[in-house]
């Protein structure tokens, strides 16, 4: 297991790079961070917000003139800093899924997500709400209300109204309307073009490729593993293409559980479980359900995936150090 020091990150990431790599691995993280950092600065706008106008194109045209490797995918990236280790390159790749990318195809642009996760120097890093993601729900709720916002839940929307090309408000299910300067939808996007917006306005998405999926678990246990940290990536045996391709490249039905990730906010956050215990939440990357499977088809293959990653769950956490009976401790 690779253990990193929330309050010295860099340092512990320094350091197990340095036993997965060889010596030097420490300034290579550094080079590595500054290439990502640069890329944060001048690729956000490209990568992440799609946008190629006159502010942001001077900045990739820059970042591509100190040489960085702007059209190398991010793995040949990875390889440039550190060529010995897989797992180390596979450490550092793994923010990729945000996007729905293999780091295989993915380009070295994309590195910007361990700037923003990784280079806490530069301000950035991950946060965590105490009190869990619902808090946020709860403090967001409160603000608005105190500045006088209604808020209606339970209020099914039918279609959004579209007038001269921009959305003006929503249409409800029991046929009232509710006005507004600008209407937010966070439903899946796809799904939410063909059933809410006016056909004649829709964008089509049948011939977009769609992003990977995941499966969820969440287990309550009875005591606390010190085994797991806050953050923790369990890697699968293949740690080149393989698990990637199985996401990305294979027919679906063919798909088996590689990297996932676990969650365990205890670490930061005793107010997540009783105390001695803990609560995990494991992902489990899927590729996306395949287009125009019916219901039947889909509820099986579904089923059969959740069935895969449990199972893939329980067998690789019991190897690590004191968790070889963790299943005993499930309570939930």
């Amino acid at each position: 297991p690779i253990e990193l020091d929330p309050q010295r990150r860099r340092e512990s990431l320094a350091a197990a790079l340095e036993a997965l790599e060889g010596p030097g691995a420490a300034a290579s993280l550094d080079a590595y961070l500054a290439t990502s950092r640069a890329f944060l600065d001048g690729g956000w706008p490209l990568a992440i917000e799609e946008r190629l106008d006159a502010p942001s194109l001077p900045a990739f045209v820059a970042a591509a003139v100190r040489q960085l490797p702007v059209f190398q995918s991010h793995d040949d990236m990875l390889r440039r800093y550190f060529p010995n280790s897989a797992k180390a390159r596979a450490l550092l790749a793994f923010q990729d899924l945000y996007v729905g990318l293999s780091p295989f195809q993915a380009p070295a642009v994309f590195s910007l997500l361990q700037a923003m996760e990784l280079d806490v120097d530069a301000g950035y890093g991950i946060k965590y709400p105490v009190g869990g993601f619902d808090e946020v729900r709860r403090k967001l709720e409160r603000a608005c209300t105190a500045l006088g916002v209604e808020i209606r839940t339970g209020a099914d929307v039918s279609r959004v109204d579209v007038d001269d090309g921009r959305a003006t408000g929503v249409t409800l299910a029991d046929g009232s309307r509710v006005a507004a300067d600008a209407v937010v939808v966070n439903a899946d996007l796809p799904l939410a073009e063909r059933t809410l917006v006016p056909s004649d306005r829709a964008r089509n998405f049948e011939k977009a490729k769609s992003s990977s999926s995941v499966v969820s678990l969440s287990f309550a246990l009875d005591r606390s593993f010190a085994a797991l940290a806050h953050h923790n990536i369990v890697f699968a045996d293949d740690l080149g293409p393989g698990p990637w391709d199985s996401l990305f490249s294979r027919p679906a039905a063919d798909w088996a559980p590689g990297h996932f990730y676990v969650h365990c906010p205890t670490r930061s956050d005793p107010s997540a479980a009783p105390p001695g215990c803990d609560a995990i939440t494991v992902l489990v990357p899927t590729p996306p359900l395949p287009r125009g499977a019916g219901d039947a088809a889909a509820d099986a293959l579904s089923r059969s995936w959740v069935d895969a990653a449990r199972k893939s769950v329980v067998e690789r956490l019991a190897r690590l150090p004191e968790m070889a009976r963790w299943t005993e401790s499930i309570v939930h």
